[in-house]
Order: structure tokens, then C-alpha cells, then sequence
């Protein structure tokens, strides 16, 4: 009998780590007898197909079942239970209705699947969003629902696999609040990777038009309200995904669809201001609130580890690119965040 495996899924990068991702991997022959990579030049990099759709600002949610029939919920970092929930998702999903509608869905497409057939486990994941889990957004005048943007499944080998992303089209129940992304303004677009910058100025646009009036909202009749952005997800061959959020709410201020070159940045500090925003701040706040942790003094180490680790995850390459101290950067950032930390204590006393 299987037991539910927590199945982390992976971050959502930005497009110039895609770019180089895509290229590195046109350019691989190999390895000599060193074991040194060896890259070929004079390489023609592929042209691939896309799907953009809505980024949802909610909380990164899945729920999953195995091949001994045992249903499982999770959060981005956790295993739910009835004492470990986030956000209320694992009440929420195990409601009588809503467990039979997604254990029902994940069996139709075991069954319907010849990839699945042998699977181990299957995750539906989506953002848990409406009212009461994220402000400041169209979704959050909507009840809580679940909108699914990814199938994974872990196969005989134990290895993770992705179904294309049109497989959530069929997940769907508007009496449960159950929907997928696809149900929404979506399209597909090819990107040359011969020549990636020719696509910034379109991508961007297509972000900043979501976030001047969501799409999800829209189709709710929730109308003029803030979205969050684009996310694209490569249609066939190599999984790529990443996202394109408008200036409300990136992360960062840094042009992150422009070249590393083109970023206008020359010392630490300037990178620290331009990379640890408020709105990445606030997802610090949500990832304690995920582990169920306090809002308090206690809890102030683990908020800044996050904030850090989450600038140097995301932004390494622009530290490399420009030669910057690590050391400095993580201190400059520890002490943002710390004061950030601070002042969001002292308003919940």
C-alpha cells in the first residue's frame, strides 16, 4: 500500500532564467573524462510553444492520490492534516462532496491515461484563493476556491512526470468551487530562443493588462479589479514555466525579463533595494502563517532565513553577473528584513 508522498512543487522562475535554461541545455554535448561539462557552439536553439494564463494570488495548494486509493492534501512546504492545515485547504478540499469529486477526477484519468496506469501517486495542483487568504486582489472579493494549473504524477521509478497542462481542462465543479485555469483568457505563443529579447516588451504588456483587470475576477463579475500577472508553461517536450508579474506585486523591481547586462545595478545596496520589495516581504509573512507560526518575536530568525533564501534563489545570477559580495547582500537583507519584521510586530500588538 502506498502512502501519500509530499510532492513539492517547484518554483516558478522568471524568463531569463528560462532563457539561459533553454540554451544550456541546446548547448550540452556532454562530459569529458574529467567530468567537466562540454557545451558545442554554433547551436540553433529551439523554438517553443507556450501557454499563458492568469497568475492567481492565493496559496499554492495540491491534492493527491495514491494507487492504494488514499487520498492526501498539501500545501506548498507541508503534508496537511486536521491539525496541521493552512489557510483551512485540508477542511475545505475533505469536505464529503469535494473528496469524491477529486478522488473521482484523479480516477478517471488513471483510467483514461496509459501513462498513469503504473503511477504511484497523482497531484493536482492549483491556488487556493478567495476570501480571507491574500488582499488586494479581484479573487479576494470571490469565495474560497480551488483552481487547478498542473497534473503531476510520481511513476514505478519514483521520478516526478508532468501530463501537458491542457490535462486540468476537465477539472471543473462551480457547485464545489472547483475550476482550472484554462476555463479563463488564456492563448499560446512560440518563443525563438535565437532571439529571446524580441518577446520582452509583449510579455510585459500581457502582464500589466492582467493586472489592470483580472481575468478570473472579470469571468466572476467581479470587474476593474488587480490581477497578479502571467504565468507560461511550455506546451510539449521539456517542461519550462515562468511567470511575469506586474509592479504591484513583483518581488522585485529589478527589469527581470531585460538581460542581466541591462540591469541597472552597481553595489549591494542598490540590489538589495531594487530585489527585497515590499511585496516579497508579505510572502514571508505567508509562508510563516503556512507553518502555522506566530507572528512574534520567536518566530523573527526563520522570517529573515526566508527572505534571504528567497532573494538568493531567485536573483543569484544578477549577483554573479554583477560581481557582488554575498555576504553583504545577505547581511543588507537580513537587516530590511529584520526592520520590516519588527514593524509588523509592534501593529499586531
Amino acid at each position: 500500500m502506498t502512502k501519500p508522498t509530499f510532492v513539492k512543487f517547484p518554483s516558478i522562475e522568471q524568463y531569463r532564467n528560462v532563457v539561459k535554461n533553454v540554451k544550456d541545455r541546446a548547448r550540452y554535448g556532454g562530459k569529458d573524462e574529467n567530468g567537466n561539462v562540454i557545451y558545442k557552439d554554433d547551436v540553433v536553439y529551439p523554438t517553443i510553444k507556450f501557454m499563458i494564463t492568469t497568475k492567481l494570488h492565493g496559496q499554492n495548494a495540491s491534492v493527491l492520490l495514491t494507487d492504494s486509493g488514499e487520498f492526501g492534501v498539501q500545501s506548498r512546504n507541508n503534508m496537511l492534516s486536521p491539525t496541521k492545515d493552512a489557510g483551512g485547504f485540508f477542511a475545505w478540499s475533505n469536505e464529503p462532496k469535494r473528496l469524491k469529486f477529486f478522488k473521482d477526477i484523479i480516477t478517471n484519468l488513471k483510467n483514461v491515461l496509459p501513462e498513469l496506469k503504473t503511477a504511484k501517486q497523482i497531484n493536482i495542483f492549483g491556488e487556493f484563493a478567495g476570501e480571507g487568504i491574500q488582499k488586494g486582489v479581484a479573487l479576494s472579493k470571490l469565495p474560497k476556491s480551488f483552481y487547478a494549473f498542473a497534473i503531476a504524477y510520481i511513476d514505478e521509478n519514483d521520478e516526478r512526470q508532468w501530463l501537458p497542462i491542457e490535462t486540468v481542462a476537465g477539472i471543473r465543479s462551480g457547485e464545489l468551487g472547483i475550476f482550472n485555469v484554462l476555463m479563463f483568457e488564456h492563448e499560446i505563443i512560440e518563443i525563438d530562443f535565437n532571439k529571446p529579447d524580441e518577446y520582452v516588451n509583449m510579455l510585459i504588456e500581457k502582464a500589466l493588462a492582467i493586472e489592470a483587470e483580472c481575468p478570473v475576477g472579470k469571468f466572476f463579475g467581479i470587474e476593474k479589479e488587480v490581477g497578479e500577472g502571467i504565468v507560461l508553461t511550455s506546451v510539449d517536450g521539456n517542461r519550462y514555466a515562468f511567470k511575469v508579474k506586474g509592479e504591484k506585486h513583483s518581488a522585485s523591481k529589478v527589469k527581470t525579463l531585460s538581460k542581466v547586462d541591462e540591469v541597472a545595478i552597481a553595489n549591494a545596496k542598490e540590489f538589495v533595494a531594487a530585489t527585497v520589495t515590499t511585496a516579497r516581504l508579505e510572502q514571508g509573512i505567508d509562508y510563516l502563517k503556512e507553518m502555522n507560526l506566530p507572528i512574534d518575536e520567536k518566530s523573527t530568525g526563520t522570517f529573515i532565513k526566508w527572505v534571504i533564501d528567497d532573494v538568493i534563489k531567485e536573483e543569484s545570477d544578477i549577483i554573479l553577473a554583477k560581481q557582488l559580495d554575498f555576504k553583504k547582500v545577505k547581511s543588507q537583507i537580513g537587516q530590511i528584513a529584520r526592520q520590516f519584521y519588527m514593524r509588523r510586530i509592534n501593529e499586531n500588538l
